[in-house]
């Protein structure tokens, strides 16, 4: 991930017969990427793949936490001011089969759920290369059922709540973990040092009453 940059769309791609993704710096926002390890001997030949864009290097944090400092492009031209990505306007509005390639891409990589639904509340052109046409954007068709189980499954361990190392740590965690709201009452210690976790809705507190 990209801190303090947004994805935007900008200038015309004879290869995609539309705007083109670029990366604008931008505080607060940030951009998911993949991470490709070649050779310094490829980088001549990524540039003239790149031709006409600025190269330069930028730290990228993982899912994990992993630190890298990587090279990326970014077009030289860019967008006059921000504009939501549901209100791009000519130039700026990609061809849907870019947006389809760019979904079926984050899926395959196993990118963030809600990076894979972003574009897909991007304004696009009606242009439709049938040479590389992926399908309608239904990610239960184009998802590979090895990556969906990989994304769910790293979902659900980045939205669990730390284990806590002993009981005293259980109620301050409790206490910001929103799913425990409205159960979560508080704890007692005992005369004999032990504690009690206290759980209840408000129902059943007025029913005890």
């Amino acid at each position: 991930m990209m801190t303090d940059y947004r994805l935007d769309f900008i200038g015309w791609s004879n290869l995609r017969i539309r705007a083109s993704a670029t990366i604008i710096e931008t505080p607060g926002f940030h951009v998911w990427e993949v991470i490709w390890e070649l050779d310094k001997s490829d980088i001549d030949h990524l540039d003239h793949q790149e031709a006409g864009d600025n190269a330069f290097k930028v730290d990228v944090v993982t899912h994990s936490g992993a630190k890298y400092n990587c090279r990326v492009y970014q077009q030289i031209k860019v967008p006059n001011a921000y504009a939501k990505l549901r209100e791009l306007r000519n130039p700026m509005i990609p061809s849907q089969t870019y947006l389809k390639i760019i979904i079926k891409e984050a899926l395959d990589r196993v990118l963030p759920i809600e990076y894979i639904y972003m574009p897909r509340k991007i304004r696009y052109s009606g242009f439709m290369d049938s040479y590389r046409d992926i399908g309608f954007v239904d990610i239960a068709d184009i998802v590979n059922p090895v990556s969906a189980r990989a994304i769910i499954n790293r979902e659900r361990i980045q939205r669990r709540p730390p284990m806590p190392q002993t009981v005293h740590h259980v109620g301050p965690m409790l206490d910001r973990y929103l799913q425990a709201a409205e159960i979560y009452r508080g704890e007692i210690q005992a005369s004999d040092g032990s504690i009690a976790i206290v759980f209840g809705s408000q129902r059943m507190l007025e029913q005890l009453k």
